[in-house]
């Protein structure tokens, strides 16, 4: 059995590893998501011919979006942390279970945000504008496929 001690020490050491991934994530030095970052479409606002509205729309999209992201990325980084100290407090299974179905709806309420974001986006933008951005973005998104499976291929190729 573990002592009161080594559980402490544990739980702060899992806190101070969520505090950091949690602020890396938030400032852009984490993996994946749009923490921190530019909305990609801004970049290809000349080449869309988005208006100014439409600039000054999506950078709203976009501020929002992120801000309610953090919320929900916060509060699940919470209740994940709040699970593993159960986990060390030898919780029942029924709490544990309950817990991780508070994770998982958090987590599909995060997702939703990207798609609640998506179609904001795409009300903002003219139906040819849209299919331009979606064009570029699926194309550009092929492209990368064709390069890895390219890659893939040639480095069988070396093996053998």
């Amino acid at each position: 059995m573990i002592n009161k001690q080594t559980k402490l020490m544990v739980i702060g050491v899992l806190t101070l590893m969520l505090s950091v991934t949690g602020f890396a994530q938030m400032h852009g030095e984490g993996h994946g998501g749009m923490r921190g970052k530019h909305m990609p479409i801004l970049s290809h606002a000349e080449t869309l011919g988005l208006s100014e509205k439409q600039v000054k729309n999506l950078k709203n999209i976009h501020h929002e979006f992120l801000k309610k992201s953090i919320q929900v990325g916060s509060q699940l980084k919470i209740l994940e942390l709040d699970y593993k100290k159960s986990m060390m407090d030898d919780a029942s299974a029924k709490e544990l279970n309950k817990q991780v179905d508070n994770i998982a709806a958090k987590s599909a309420s995060k997702r939703k945000l990207h798609i609640s974001m998506h179609f904001k986006v795409k009300k903002t933008l003219t139906d040819e504008q849209w299919n331009t951005w979606k064009k570029s973005m699926h194309g550009g998104m092929m492209d990368k496929m064709k390069h890895m499976k390219k890659g893939k291929d040639h480095s069988m190729h070396k093996k053998m």
